[in-house]
């Protein structure tokens, strides 16, 4: 049985779309941060397409940490993934939870007691804002009852909505890697910054005011460690973003006319689900060619 949300208001699932034509692809913060990937070789073009432009995300299988953070935001908010299947927790033999389920169960606990000390309420789930080409799925809209302060400085007014976004991750201080969390480096994280950016300017179009974004962070090592993030964003930043935006148009063109090239490797092709029958499937690596030239 689906879990029901935790607010005292009706949730709202429908989606706010352009009465316009549908175009042949959003622009969502997970194909611009996947166009870099295609720009720098680190993404398979097939893959790309299968996935933005073919939309067979059915096919691609959530890794082990995805899958704990799909069942902790459907346990806490009753939402439902892509697939549109109840997410299920890896169990043992004896019918319990495994390791990453129990660690990551108490978190439920800890964002009801947040949430009832900075009193907001749930008023959106999963609802897909869409502006034009442009498109962003919102975990949570949220209002607040209260007015939510940080340090004497209000950060979200009462009456104010703001966008919730839930995160697992085992890298609440790691300052190196892609998706570390450590506050000093956040702002090299192109794969963390976009999406809050890319929510907040589309909120911004939408709502004509610079909405408030908030990262709840849920640590899957250790079960007492849950953070708050209030993500602020300047102007400076969002003119960065719109060239983003037109740059991502400006590669989509790129690769719409002269094809999605393929990247094959044998560990990437060994777990991708388009494997069979495809004429580029890699069973042994190519060989690279190094040059070192001498330094006298």
């Amino acid at each position: 049985m689906a879990k029901k949300p935790i607010t005292k208001r009706k949730i709202s699932a429908k989606s706010t779309k352009s009465k316009a034509k549908k175009p042949p692809y959003y622009i969502t913060q997970s194909l611009m941060k996947s166009v870099l990937d295609l720009r720098e070789n680190k993404e398979c073009g097939l893959v790309f397409k299968a996935k933005f432009l073919e939309n067979k995300w059915d096919l691609f299988h959530a890794s082990d940490a995805q899958s704990v953070g799909t069942w902790f935001e459907y346990e806490l908010t009753g939402a439902m993934p892509k697939n549109g299947k109840i997410p299920q927790p890896k169990r043992t033999q004896k019918g319990e939870l495994t390791s990453d389920y129990k660690k990551i169960q108490p978190h439920i606990e800890h964002f009801k007691r947040t949430q009832a000390y900075y009193q907001f309420e749930i008023v959106e789930i999963g609802t897909d804002w869409i502006i034009d080409d442009l498109k962003g799925t919102i975990d949570l809209l949220c209002l607040a009852k209260i007015d939510i302060v940080i340090d004497g400085v209000k950060i979200v007014k009462a009456g104010q909505k703001f966008i919730l976004d839930l995160k697992t991750t085992g890298l609440l201080d790691d300052k190196w890697n892609d998706y570390g969390w450590e506050l000093n480096n956040l702002g090299n994280k192109v794969k963390l910054i976009t999406q809050p950016i890319h929510y907040k300017y589309i909120a911004k179009k939408k709502y004509g005011e610079d909405m408030p974004f908030l990262f709840f962070l849920f640590s899957t090592s250790n079960p007492h460690d849950f953070r708050i993030i209030n993500f602020e964003v300047d102007e400076q930043a969002y003119l960065e973003h719109i060239t983003f935006i037109n740059t991502t148009k400006a590669w989509m063109a790129y690769y719409l006319k002269n094809g999605f090239e393929p990247k094959p490797s044998p560990a990437k092709c060994e777990k991708c689900p388009l494997k069979v029958g495809c004429k580029f499937f890699a069973a042994v690596p190519k060989i690279e060619t190094f040059h070192y030239g001498g330094t006298i």
